[in-house]
């Protein structure tokens, strides 16, 4: 959907509101609604529903995000469905006159479905602001889009990796492994000891690490990165407890090795390091994946200091489908790669291969999905089917007509599942950082779920915009939303993690 399809979406919405309410003089044309770059809202004091728009809207969004059923209840806090845990064959297909068989047996329970507010915050519009914009619908119009927009994008970040929890991914069980490498050159100085601990993050904090810049991916082989000169983090959103100490004496000219235990459920790690013991007299490095090992090739003392304690569960939030799959019973299939992905030499990825096997046959045929990558893998993947088709006698024409260049290299669009040769998409989802990979599944089989869906968000009420009252002059607004997701059938997904970029 281009821009101005956008803006005329908003404008049919802002006519709508005003036959409504026989408030404004309505705007005429896309151009009109662009003749300032500040937003306003209506002068009305109550909320109207977004939900239709949104709807709209979601070619904006990743595809599995797209598929995923909305229901709105309008009332009540939580929501009950039913769960499928396991599918197994007890006892003949067949039966005697008179005698009942057996055949396909479900196990099923009945969670509820946790719901959190989401908020796009407030934006703040002053009166002067809203004259300028010539026609005071012409702002909302834009209003209502932008900030649609901008609500719908985290919502997405919410679905992957919402968490109500403590991570408890690296805790004073999993200390981490410190040395040095004279192999790859560094700058720690002989005589100095260096103190370094492991923090996880959500994937909700990943995110903002991502649009904070501090995330880094590690070089191929080496694992080696340079510490960032001085990032910044919130870490009282999503950062979970530190790990014990490691500490390690520098030999000038080398170069910190760390690892420690990865965890399914952290979605990357913050390295701290200092010269001094102490979470607090660290400071931060960097920030990965789902990696878990690293080499700091320099050691920075610009970054924020380590801030102690667990903050990675978020009470106002709902759990997030990498949050459902961990949790105790789902099923779900869940593998630690601790390596870089393999090549089969026939096309295909033997982790990906055995996840996709294992989630077939256990759930009696799903091959219809997503493969949900981070930012790096998908290039990573693309190299690794590349790796494995290079012994192949298959040799590749491209016809190009006069005046066009080919692009070089091997992308992947779509994995070829190797059961049933479906050919399964490829999203790369730009709140997931490297070193994990989800397969997400499109279809359910057993009436038992009663959705024809794996996934479904339900909804106390969707996206909503709320002006505000003229304050002081200036009004603000927010989108807000009250939801949470249910997984229906855990057993038919995956997660590959501890992934090393390659």
């Amino acid at each position: 959907m281009t821009n101005a399809q956008l803006m005329e979406l908003a404008i049919a919405e802002q006519r709508k509101l005003v036959m409504a309410t026989g408030g404004f003089k309505p705007i005429t044309s896309p151009e009109d609604a662009q003749k300032t770059d500040t937003i306003g809202l209506a002068a009305n004091l109550y909320g109207y529903s977004l939900e239709q728009p949104a709807k709209q809207l979601i070619p904006f969004l990743p595809a599995w995000v797209q598929s995923l059923p909305r229901q709105v209840m309008g009332t009540g806090l939580v929501a009950e469905y039913r769960r499928i845990t396991n599918v197994a064959q007890t006892g003949k297909s067949t039966a005697a006159e008179g005698v009942v068989g057996a055949a396909v047996t479900l196990t099923t329970d009945k969670p509820t479905v946790s719901m959190g507010n989401l908020s796009s915050g407030l934006f703040d519009v002053t009166l002067e602001a809203q004259y300028t914009a010539g026609a005071f619908e012409d702002a909302l119009a834009r209003a209502t889009t932008l900030s649609l927009l901008q609500s719908r994008r985290s919502e997405t970040a919410h679905i992957l990796g919402g968490n109500v929890t403590a991570l408890g991914a690296v805790d004073a069980v999993n200390a981490v492994t410190i040395g040095v490498s004279s192999a790859i050159a560094g700058n720690l100085a002989t005589g100095t000891t260096y103190y370094a601990y492991i923090k996880s993050l959500t994937a909700m904090a990943m995110q903002k690490a991502i649009l904070g810049q501090i995330v880094v991916i590690p070089a191929a082989t080496t694992k080696a990165v340079a510490s960032l000169t001085a990032p910044t983090a919130d870490q009282t959103d999503g950062w979970g407890i530190e790990s014990t100490v490691a500490s390690q004496a520098g030999t000038t000219g080398d170069s910190l090795t760390l690892s420690w235990t990865p965890s399914p459920k952290a979605a990357g790690y913050a390295i701290f390091v200092g010269t001094t013991t102490g979470i607090t007299n660290a400071k931060l490095q960097c920030v990965i994946g789902s990696q878990a090992s690293i080499v700091l090739t320099n050691i920075t003392t610009g970054g924020d200091a380590g801030v102690s304690g667990d903050n990675s569960a978020d009470a106002n939030d709902f759990p997030g489908l990498i949050a459902l799959l961990n949790a105790s019973g789902s099923g779900a299939y869940i593998k630690a790669v601790s390596g870089t992905l393999t090549a089969d030499n026939a096309g295909g990825i033997t982790q990906i291969n055995t996840m996709l096997t294992t989630c077939y046959l256990q759930q009696l045929g799903i091959d219809k999905g997503y493969l949900i990558v981070g930012m790096g893998d998908r290039q990573a993947l693309s190299r690794a089917l590349g790796t494995g088709a290079s012994s192949s006698n298959v040799r590749y024409v491209i016809n190009l007509p006069e005046g066009q260049d080919a692009t070089g290299g091997i992308f992947a669009d779509f994995y070829k599942h190797p059961i049933t040769g479906a050919k399964i998409p490829i999203i790369t989802d730009p709140n997931l950082a490297h070193g994990m990979i989800l397969w997400v599944p499109t279809e359910i089989p057993y009436i038992a779920a009663d959705v024809p869906s794996p996934l479904k968000m339900f909804l106390t009420f969707d996206w909503m915009l709320l002006p505000y009252a003229l304050v002081a002059p200036k009004r603000s607004y927010e989108a807000r939303m009250r939801g949470g997701l249910a997984c229906y059938l855990p057993p038919a997904f995956g997660i590959l993690y501890d992934i090393y970029f390659s």
